[in-house]
C-alpha cells in the first residue's frame, strides 16, 4: 500500500425515526455479522462480533455512560481491537434522523484510526485495531424493537489499500 492509510468515507443518514435503532458505518473483520455493534443502556457492548474494527455511528440505547449525552444521543466512534471493545469519543452535535452526514476513517499502518464527521476531525485513537487482520467497509442500520430501521447511503468509498 506504498505506505497509504486505508481510508473509508461514506455519507449516508438514518431513516425519519431513529428513536429505538443503531445506525453504524466503519470497517470490520465480521463479514457475516447481523448485529454488527449493540450498545447496551449503559454504552456497554452486548455483542462479541466483531473482533476488529473501527465504525461511528448512532445508538438510541445508551442512557448513561460513554456514549450517552444529556439532550440526545450524538455521534459515537467506538474500536475494537483483538475483541477489545472501546467508545472512543462522542460529539459532533445531537443526531438527527434524515440528515446526510459524511463519515472518513484514516487507518495508518500502525492500526491508529483518525475519525471524521463532516470534515471535522472527532477523534485519533493509537492502536485501535489490528494491523494483520484484513478489514471490509459496512453501512448497517439495526433495529432495537419491532420498529424497522431504515438507512440511505450516498456513496461508500475505499480507498489506500
Amino acid at each position: 500500500n506504498n505506505g497509504r492509510p486505508l481510508i473509508c468515507e461514506a455519507k449516508w443518514k438514518a431513516g425519519a425515526t431513529i428513536t429505538a435503532s443503531e445506525y453504524w458505518v466503519g470497517l470490520t473483520d465480521a463479514v457475516a455479522d447481523t448485529a454488527i455493534i449493540a450498545l447496551s443502556a449503559t454504552s456497554t457492548f452486548t455483542t462479541s462480533v466483531p473482533t476488529n474494527g473501527g465504525y461511528m455511528g448512532y445508538s438510541a440505547t445508551p442512557t448513561s455512560g460513554a456514549a450517552f449525552t444529556t439532550g440526545g444521543n450524538q455521534h459515537t466512534a467506538i474500536s475494537i481491537n483483538g475483541d477489545t471493545d472501546a467508545v472512543v469519543a462522542t460529539g459532533g452535535g445531537a443526531f438527527a434522523g434524515a440528515t446526510y452526514y459524511t463519515y472518513r476513517f484514516e487507518v495508518d499502518l500502525d492500526g491508529t484510526c483518525r475519525y471524521y464527521i463532516n470534515g471535522q476531525l472527532l477523534a485519533t485513537k493509537a492502536s485501535a485495531v489490528a494491523v494483520n487482520v484484513p478489514l471490509c467497509a459496512v453501512i448497517v442500520a439495526i433495529p432495537r424493537t419491532t420498529v424497522s430501521a431504515a438507512i440511505t447511503a450516498d456513496y461508500l468509498e475505499v480507498a489506500g489499500i
